[in-house]
């Protein structure tokens, strides 16, 4: 029997491959309790190598309690203000939803421009203020946009779905940062627009990218990234979505005149380094609380689909093998991969809620 104070609730990823709609009907006819996800091209800890299909985990722990909330549709009309009413909304009613202090927020964010994807996502920082966000970025193939954000018994396209959760929990967080290495040169980006790069150094991005042969087709064989240095800004890491046939390219982060851009190498080798130094520090974080007398029995991981497009995913993904390999037995886990990552990292006298790219961002609690 469920403990008066306690509240479960359910993730689940899909791939966009199935019929989530019908899952998703399924699983609320099964499911007492709510539930929230997204679809995702893979699970970050599947070693099996079989197709993707559903991954649902049930997190029901006594003391924990769960409050959730969908956003209204993300718009142009309603990212006027940067999303942040949009986001007060849906912040206010997850708490109302939970009844007590927030110790956790876990955020499902649609597929949208990526200025509203920045934006709303600095909006969750500033609203949840010294409180922890997890999560990502939903993701599908690029080409079909096929996206959706799981809440209730629904697919939902362009809404935010948020789960305020509190009670006896302590949650640690380790993110994998980039490993990408930024190649010379670094050219100044002189004429873009949004997310559409026109010209570097003067001349079409298209030529810059001819220097390392890489053209149109390229996009279709591997993921190609870039590195946008910014002053007074975290280097961003993005990827290269479409190269048009005069010569500028759409990419999957804003970009302003002035950044400096470098092709960034992504491989498994480095991947796999990064996922094991994230999990060294998810390992020693959890030890230290585990001292104090806190116990974990959930895990939660968010990888930059970029990765899952290197490593191929399934039996030869890297990271599954390392989170299956430097994991405490017996952890509920959940995982999605996403075109972004939200995870708090050190700095001041607590942590930051920061949005990623290209890592592997962990939570236990």
């Amino acid at each position: 029997m469920e403990n008066p104070d306690s509240r479960a609730f359910a993730l689940v990823a899909a791939s966009p491959d199935t019929d989530c709609a019908a899952t998703m009907r399924a699983l609320a006819g099964e499911c007492p309790f709510p539930l929230l996800g997204g679809t995702s091209l893979g699970n970050p800890f599947d070693t099996t190598g079989d197709a993707f299909g559903t991954a649902v985990t049930v997190i029901n722990r006594d003391g924990v309690r769960c409050g959730v909330a969908l956003s209204e549709p993300v718009s142009a009309g309603n990212g006027a203000d940067n999303g942040e009413a949009l986001v007060r909304d849906l912040h206010a009613r997850a708490l109302e939803d939970l009844g007590c202090v927030p110790k956790l927020f876990l955020v499902f964010m649609p597929v949208t421009e990526n200025f509203f994807a920045e934006n709303l996502a600095g909006a969750l920082f500033d609203a949840a203020g010294s409180v922890p966000v997890f999560g990502g970025m939903v993701s599908d193939d690029i080409d079909s946009a096929r996206s959706s954000v799981f809440f209730g018994g629904g697919c939902h396209a362009g809404r935010i779905a948020l789960a305020a959760i509190g009670g006896d929990i302590d949650p640690v967080f380790a993110v994998g940062l980039e490993v990408t290495h930024p190649t010379a040169p670094s050219p100044v980006v002189t004429d873009a627009d949004g997310v559409l790069i026109r010209t570097v150094g003067g001349a079409p991005l298209a030529d810059f990218l001819g220097k390392f042969d890489i053209d149109g087709s390229a996009l279709a064989d591997y993921p190609v990234t870039l590195a946008l240095r910014r002053a007074g800004r975290q280097d961003v890491i993005t990827s290269l979505v479409k190269l048009e046939a005069d010569g500028s390219g759409i990419v999957s982060n804003t970009v302003l005149p002035g950044d400096t851009v470098s092709l960034c190498y992504l491989t498994r080798q480095n991947i796999d380094h990064s996922a094991q130094l994230a999990l060294r520090r998810l390992a020693e974080e959890m030890a230290a609380k585990e001292k104090e007398g806190r116990t974990f029995d959930t895990v939660l991981a968010v990888s930059c689909v970029t990765r899952y497009y290197v490593v191929g995913g399934g039996g030869e993904n890297a990271e599954a093998e390392a989170l299956e390999r430097m994991l405490p037995g017996g952890l509920a886990a959940f995982g999605m991969f996403g075109f972004a990552e939200y995870c708090p990292v050190p700095g001041g006298d607590g942590m930051i809620n920061r949005m990623h790219g290209q890592t592997l961002a962990l939570c236990a609690f």
